[in-house]
């Protein structure tokens, strides 16, 4: 849908992977694209928006070939489950010590079928030894899992991905002539593994400074590092909530069990503790998604 508006308003979109970046004085000055037909052309530009993903090589590009290291990344693995007894209009979230600080979760698409996934901390599932199939087998043979799937159950159009965690402080996300949104800009909540809204959030703040950079005719660091003090501004606090929760959950599975405990006794404690690390929504009494924990 943004990028249909997109086009509609002007945007020309071309199907190409990035291959290099055209640079000038020492700053990135455009890209050199190759298209589906094998064809490289050179693309130039005063300002280079990166919203290519967590692996995003705009990014390595702005950080000098460096990659995020694992404990400020996360994996997950999704599938499409057919013949499952879904919760009507509930989504569902289970935590256990295999996943944690992540969890798996269960999204009803019908009657009997859902999208299912895990999503983990990449770090952590290194040290555990274990893969993102492994876990997806795991996660849908626990009990409460297991006994709603249909004899003739089946999984269809797997899929695994990479998540840039956002984390306190201020990041790298804008240099001469380049800014980086979404994904590439490390703006995925750490605890919830939700990026949507940071990057549509993110997107309209770099909109706005580029503009402006563009009718100063002025896109070097000095004004675009506009865009990294309103990101911080307006996103990072609620990032820096969800990090020094995930970092508090790690550290002590036990926890969620304690948070689980509070819920059932004093569901408007647990509502006012959710709504404090989310601005998405406001969940009150009686709207609370489906929570288990199995640890």
């Amino acid at each position: 849908m943004v990028q249909r508006r997109a086009v509609e308003l002007g945007a020309e979109f071309v199907r190409a992977d990035v291959k290099s970046f055209l640079r000038r004085d020492g700053r990135i000055a455009g890209v050199v694209m190759r298209a589906t037909d094998g064809a490289e052309m050179p693309v130039e530009s005063r300002i280079v928006i990166g919203a290519d993903g967590a692996t995003s090589a705009v990014a390595r590009a702005l950080r000098d070939g460096r990659r995020q290291p694992p404990e400020k990344r996360a994996v997950a693995v999704r599938a499409y489950l057919d013949g499952i007894e879904t919760l009507p209009h509930c989504v569902e979230f289970y935590f256990d010590r295999r996943f944690l600080p992540g969890y798996g979760w269960i999204f009803p698409l019908g009657e009997r079928s859902a999208n299912v996934g895990v999503f983990v901390r990449a770090d952590l599932l290194a040290k555990r030894g274990l893969t993102l199939t492994v876990l997806l087998d795991a996660f849908l043979e626990t009990p409460p899992v297991r006994g709603r799937l249909l004899p003739e159950h089946r999984i269809r159009d797997v899929k695994s991905w990479q998540l840039a965690l956002g984390r306190c402080g201020l990041m790298r996300r804008a240099g001469d002539g380049v800014l980086l949104v979404g994904d590439a800009a490390g703006l995925v909540d750490p605890l919830r593994g939700e990026g949507i809204r940071n990057a549509l959030v993110s997107a309209r703040i770099a909109a706005d400074v580029a503009s402006d950079a563009l009718r100063r005719n002025d896109a070097s660091y000095a004004v675009l590092a506009e865009y990294e003090r309103r990101c911080e501004h307006i996103i990072g606090p609620s990032l820096c909530r969800s990090h020094r929760v995930e970092r508090w959950v790690a550290n002590s599975p036990w926890r969620v069990n304690a948070l689980f405990a509070i819920a059932n006794r004093a569901p408007k404690c647990f509502d006012w503790f959710l709504n404090r690390l989310t601005n998405d929504f406001a969940i009150g009494a009686g709207e609370r998604d489906q929570g288990h924990g199995a640890l």
